[in-house]
């Protein structure tokens, strides 16, 4: 099934033909704008502590994905925004989120090492998919907070797959369904905590 998805912008950047349709621009506006000011801003206001670690190899992985995408001339708008707005919400884990490494971030570094290597042989699809797999590791240790009921921002969380489903929309059908998934299995254990998530929970945060 196709959907009117009209090219917007039409550019070349370092020799490679790049077309950023209507969806995808949607996509990385709604990322940029309604997904990591709000979650920063939870951050410095001391909601929530999200794990320095995670982040971090989000933002190595995000760019893998994205580089990997973009030298076979496809610009995901999706993984863009992501890339950049990890790039703030990283900076900001440094003197606000929670130190810590588990076994999960290990074994998500180890696939970050895999996914450079690989990156530098030339395998660039595979690249991606090693950098999803990664991005998908590196949310576990998350999860497991959430789970635990530790506070995420639950606004940030319901907005995530809204992004996704607007770059599925512009036809990045693997990278997309791959994220949508990872988002939803956040967001639902929040949605099911849902009642202590209030300001109770969030003071619960800094003692965790």
């Amino acid at each position: 099934m196709s959907f009117w998805n009209p090219v917007i912008i039409n550019t070349v950047f370092w020799g490679l033909i790049l077309k950023i349709k209507l969806f995808g621009l949607l996509s990385l506006i709604t990322a940029l704008v309604a997904l990591y000011p709000p979650y920063i801003l939870s951050m410095v206001r001391g909601e929530q502590t999200p794990p320095r670690s995670t982040w971090f190899l989000w933002l190595i992985l995000d760019a893998i994905a994205f580089g990997s995408r973009l030298a076979n001339g496809n610009f995901d708008a999706l993984l863009f925004a992501y890339t950049t707005g990890t790039v703030f919400v990283a900076a900001f884990t440094i003197p606000y989120g929670k130190k810590e490494w588990t076994n999960f971030e290990t074994a998500c570094a180890i696939i970050v090492f895999l996914a450079i290597i690989v990156w530098a042989a030339g395998g660039r699809s595979v690249a991606t998919i090693c950098a999803l797999a990664g991005i998908t590791v590196a949310m576990l240790p998350l999860l497991v907070r959430v789970l635990r009921r530790k506070y995420e921002s639950l606004f940030t969380w319901c907005v995530a797959p809204i992004t996704g489903f607007l770059n599925l929309l512009d036809g990045q059908v693997i990278t997309s369904c791959w994220i949508i998934t990872i988002q939803l299995c956040v967001l639902l254990p929040l949605l099911y905590y849902w009642k202590w998530l209030p300001r109770k929970q969030r003071q619960l945060t800094h003692s965790s």
